[in-house]
């Protein structure tokens, strides 16, 4: 390390990140800090001088620490436990939010949100803290089957730093992200079985139905038209590189662009005022500001509430017109993320058999697989009165459901029989029972 500092600084950085490790539950006197200190100090410094830091000076720098107001240091009711950090960041509400949006997602693995709910402990008060010990355990007990296997952060750490400096990535995916990842496959093209390679320009990683994606751009095998891709996190493979940035593609070279730019929304004055102050670190890096600029003023919350569950394809978005019970107007709205004042929504003056008013609405989306999905999510209670083609596919995938059915009512001999229930119930009892003593004998119960 070279030795342009001084080391009472440097100490004096040392002794604040030794306090911000303490708690209430786990305090530091003088003799944990000045150890932890000196510890520190010869990692860094091998060769540097080794004069402790005196309690003295530790009291001193925790009342300048106090009253800079970048950290609250306590001093235990009993002195000689010494101080502890107050510094809570999030109460218990604002980290159960969190804690529970980390714990569902399937794209971090039980490690990595194990590590990462664990980095909250300095920063929650003791509430916040008593919950963290139950999601713990309630991880330890039971690992969310959902969650990948694999680390998926070493791929997000290099794909945001791809956008910020707005590089070509390249990966492979996978077909299937599978529970055993030794059974992954790479996705190969089906004429030489070769395995595919995407170079991408990325965008944008975001979060739906709990899962993490990569809005990009892929350049296509035919064609020169440009559209938007999607990559599930969890299908990318661990292999993505960055490359450098003279393929990279503007966001706003895609054909989807035009409908989704932000005119008045956004304030192109301040964010060029913004992008002047860092001047120097975009001539250094050699960034383009008006590819930053383009991100900026695209509108993605528009964008995901017209692609359904994050499906997405070439074809154009179109005008839905829909008929519902009023108790779904919620549904709706909460799906599409709209308010009441940007959907139009009345009363046909129609009412269904039971007598229940026929409510009608428009909405502006893209209607591929993701929204068929959530039309099948609705039971029928939502019907799609234009436009036709739409009508007709819904009969469609419904006879096929009702083919599938009727074939399997129909065949002769019943794939489960009562019998291999029983056997299945025995066997998964006698698993749990087995699972249930090892983990009382490791404590988690």
């Amino acid at each position: 390390m070279s030795n342009d500092f001084q080391p009472s600084t440097l100490k004096f950085i040392l002794l604040m990140a030794a306090l911000r490790e303490s708690s209430l539950a786990n305090p530091k006197n003088s003799n944990d800090l000045i150890r932890d200190v000196e510890i520190a100090y010869k990692e860094l410094c091998p060769d540097g001088p080794t004069k402790r830091i005196a309690p003295a000076t530790i009291i001193r720098h925790i009342k300048t620490i106090n009253k800079s107001g970048y950290m609250k240091i306590n001093t235990c009711k009993n002195l000689k436990d010494g101080y502890y950090c107050d510094s809570q960041l999030f109460t218990a509400a604002e980290f159960s939010l969190i804690a529970q949006a980390l714990y569902r997602s399937p794209s971090l693995s039980t490690k990595e949100t194990k590590t990462l709910l664990n980095k909250f402990l300095n920063h929650i008060d003791d509430s916040g803290e008593n919950y963290l010990d139950i999601l713990a355990k309630q991880i330890a007990r039971w690992s969310p089957k959902r969650k990948t296997p694999r680390s998926t952060l070493p791929n997000i750490e290099k794909i945001t730093y791809a956008i910020w400096h707005q590089k070509e990535i390249a990966f492979h995916c996978y077909d299937l992200d599978n529970s055993n990842p030794e059974n992954l496959k790479v996705r190969a093209d089906p004429l030489n079985n070769k395995p595919i390679e995407y170079r991408v320009s990325p965008y944008f990683l975001v979060l739906d139905n709990d899962e993490c994606y990569l809005i990009a751009y892929a350049p296509p095998q035919k064609g020169d038209k440009k559209f938007l891709s999607h990559f599930l996190l969890t299908h990318i493979a661990d292999d993505v590189r960055l490359l450098g940035s003279d393929n990279y593609e503007s966001i706003k070279c895609m054909q989807e662009y035009p409908r989704y730019r932000l005119d008045r929304t956004l304030s192109e004055q301040k964010i060029m005022k913004k992008l002047r102050q860092i001047n120097s670190q975009w001539q250094e890096e050699r960034l383009d500001p008006d590819k930053d600029v383009s991100r900026a003023k695209f509108s993605l919350d528009r964008y995901m509430r017209e692609n359904p569950f994050m499906y997405h394809s070439p074809a154009p978005v179109i005008d839905i017109k829909l008929h519902y019970p009023p108790d779904c107007l919620g549904t709706i709205l909460k799906q599409f993320n709209l308010s009441q004042q940007d959907l139009y929504a009345y009363d046909t003056g129609k009412t269904y058999p039971d007598g229940t008013p026929i409510w009608s609405a428009m909405l502006t989306l893209q209607p591929n697989k993701g929204f068929y999905m959530w039309l099948f999510q609705q039971g029928g209670r939502v019907t799609v009165v234009e436009p036709k083609d739409i009508r007709d596919e819904m009969k469609k995938r419904l006879a096929h459901a009702l083919a599938a059915i009727n074939a399997y009512e129909k065949s002769p001999d019943d794939p489960i029989s009562p019998e291999d229930v029983l056997v299945y119930e025995k066997k998964s009892t006698r698993y749990k029972l087995h699972d249930f003593m090892e983990k009382s004998m490791q404590g988690l119960y």
